[in-house]
């Protein structure tokens, strides 16, 4: 168990656009990893459920429901099952990475290591934890649609990616706005959205929608990021396997779920 204090900061954002940790949490936190308290054997379990309390409030928002408000058994009570379980082992990871470069800095004075102890606290924690606060949220919201097309298939077989078509919309996905392929072709295996961090890009279906030809495969494999080639909908993943913070760190996973 850890020994990070928990405080009286609980309340979920609808977006997360305040600190999930106060100044003085932050700082105990980098003192008790200072000191030895928590580490990478003895994480901060309040951490952890600090964590994940933010990224159910982002699968409550993208999936439009909690799990009490689904039928048992279904399947979208499965698959929010799924998410909220991956995203359990991806806040273990976190943390566990998040410690890894805090332990590379013991060699400091207690000051010095307080203060870039926080700047790595900060990063994982600020811009990292927003990007996957926004992601879940989409993912969740893009997987529970996957849900319906599966349902629909038998008279809307047909599927076509779209981009939001506007400025914002990055080089990389513009190339597949308005490929249409059928709901159980492979493409969508690998490039159902979201495909990148804040993608805000939607799948849509329908019954007379024309298959896409000559499509430009090698070019959207190379643009995509491996970690986000899958589909949410099918894998139950809000975070594939391939994320960077489970590099190194699946021996240690499991002590929080």
């Amino acid at each position: 168990m850890g020994y990070f204090c928990c405080g009286n900061n609980h309340d979920l954002y609808n977006q997360l656009d305040e600190e999930v940790f106060t100044e003085e949490e932050k700082k105990e936190y980098a003192l008790m990893v200072f000191l030895g308290i928590i580490s990478i054997s003895n994480p901060s379990q309040t951490y952890n459920f600090r964590v994940v309390s933010i990224f159910e409030r982002a699968l409550i928002e993208g999936f439009g429901a909690t799990l009490q408000d689904l039928t048992f058994g279904s399947a979208e009570y499965q698959l929010y099952k799924s998410y909220r379980d991956n995203l359990l082992t991806f806040t273990e990871a976190k943390q566990v990475q998040q410690l890894r470069e805090m332990s590379r800095l013991l060699g400091l004075e207690r000051e010095a290591f307080i203060d870039e102890g926080l700047d790595v606290f900060n990063r994982f924690n600020g811009s990292y934890l927003r990007a996957e606060y926004e992601t879940t949220i989409n993912t969740a919201r893009a997987g529970k649609q996957w849900a319906k097309f599966e349902q629909q298939k038998s008279t809307k077989p047909m599927l076509t990616y779209k981009t939001q078509e506007d400025s914002r919309v990055r080089i990389e996905h513009r190339v597949l706005n308005n490929i249409t392929r059928p709901i159980n072709d492979p493409f969508w295996d690998l490039y159902y959205p979201p495909n990148g961090w804040n993608c805000r890009c939607f799948v849509v279906n329908s019954s007379t929608a024309v298959p896409s030809t000559n499509i430009p495969i090698d070019e959207i494999n190379k643009e995509i990021p491996d970690l986000f080639k899958f589909n949410p909908g099918k894998t139950g993943y809000v975070f594939s396997p391939s994320h960077p913070y489970y590099k190194g760190t699946l021996e240690r996973i499991g002590q929080f779920v």
